[in-house]
């Protein structure tokens, strides 16, 4: 039912995965986490690491042999980079904020199976190249360090390529030795800036350059 597209409740993970990037994905098997509390009193102290820690040891020992942990959530900076502790990757943003929360919903997926591995491998590097195009669309207010948070997540596409013109490239050296100004070589600066952001980690310049180059480059602001 999934893999022709049909939508089945509580199949959130595995509906989107079929719906936009793979109808493979229809025929792995994993478990989406709905929500995960602790009391205010004790937030930071370890015990949801310890959690997932179990819960993760427990799935790669089980009996059934499991393919993905998943979760979905109100997109924040917080969250992102915990989840990406535990090894989730970015996979799917819905790109029209929530009306009850006024965030946007980011799906993490965590492969434990081989095959599995491959194909969310696939799907994240597939959404980053989605992600930038949507910055300076939808996404164009969302604050850079979450964007930053969610580039960090995702799967990098080292093969990813561009091909500068020999006037782009005048034009990015002439920017450079300041004769002409940002929005001359504005297409050159911003092939390199999405070529940096697919295809490295962040920590190759500064946060503050990399916040600069997210929102003046990719967002237009």
């Amino acid at each position: 039912l999934i893999d022709r597209g049909n939508y089945l409740e509580g199949n959130l993970i595995p509906i989107m995965m079929a719906r936009y990037y793979s109808k493979k994905a229809s025929k792995l098997v994993g478990i989406r986490f709905i929500r995960i509390a602790i009391r205010p009193d004790l937030i930071n102290s370890g015990f949801g690491r310890k959690f997932m820690e179990m819960i993760i040891k427990e799935m790669l020992n089980h009996d059934q042999q499991y393919d993905w942990l998943g979760t979905s959530f109100g997109a924040t900076m917080q969250l992102t980079k915990w989840w990406r502790k535990f090894g989730f990757r970015s996979v799917h943003i819905r790109p029209i904020k929530s009306k009850e929360t006024g965030e946007w919903s980011l799906i993490m997926i965590k492969p434990i199976s081989d095959k599995a591995n491959h194909l969310i491998s696939q799907i994240s590097t597939d959404f980053i190249h989605r992600f930038v195009v949507l910055l300076h669309q939808s996404l164009y207010a969302m604050r850079p360090e979450l964007v930053l948070a969610i580039f960090d997540s995702c799967h990098k596409d080292r093969s990813y390529q561009i091909n500068l013109t020999e006037g782009a490239v005048l034009r990015l050296n002439n920017y450079l030795s300041l004769s002409i100004n940002f929005l001359m070589a504005i297409d050159a600066i911003y092939a390199l800036t999405v070529k940096y952001f697919i295809s490295y980690p962040s920590e190759t310049l500064s946060k503050s350059q990399n916040l600069l180059l997210i929102s003046r480059v990719l967002q237009g602001r």
